[in-house]
């Protein structure tokens, strides 16, 4: 007697299969869109930090040039686009050790950064001290 042959069987993924692979689906989901919300943030923050470091080289500049007098002083960045944020920059010149050296401070600050924390920078650098060298002048012309 003969067997009959069984009928091939169709392969086909279990209820419980197609489940946990959504469930997959959604987990890896999830976090891709936090990372990507991070990536944004991310990059906002150091979009910001890049424009406060270009305001705070710009004020160093023109202490650097004597466009502006080795002074503590402080005051606001305007840019022409209204889209960027408004900065508030401030000068600070401390005596160091080193004779004729005076230490500029530069702290710039966004003024209004919304719902997020101000994005604040500080560049320091070192300037000849223009007393000390009018003293050294001074001091040269009268030893002549």
């Amino acid at each position: 007697m003969t067997r009959p042959t069984p009928a091939p069987r169709h392969q086909a993924f279990t209820l419980l299969e197609v489940i946990i692979a959504l469930a997959i689906l959604a987990v890896s989901l999830g976090v891709l869109s936090e990372v990507s919300r991070l990536s944004l943030m991310n990059s906002r923050r150091a979009a910001m930090q890049s424009e406060a470091a270009l305001v705070a080289e710009s004020v160093l500049g023109e202490l650097e040039s004597g466009a502006a007098q080795l002074v503590a002083f402080s005051s606001e960045w305007n840019p022409t686009d209204l889209a960027t944020p408004v900065w508030r920059y401030e000068v600070a010149i401390d005596q160091t050790n080193v004779q004729g050296m005076l230490l500029a401070r530069v702290l710039v600050t966004e003024i209004d950064p919304g719902d997020e924390q101000p994005t604040s920078l500080q560049v320091v650098r070192w300037f000849q001290d223009p007393d000390y060298i009018e003293l050294l002048e001074s001091q040269s012309e009268e030893a002549v």
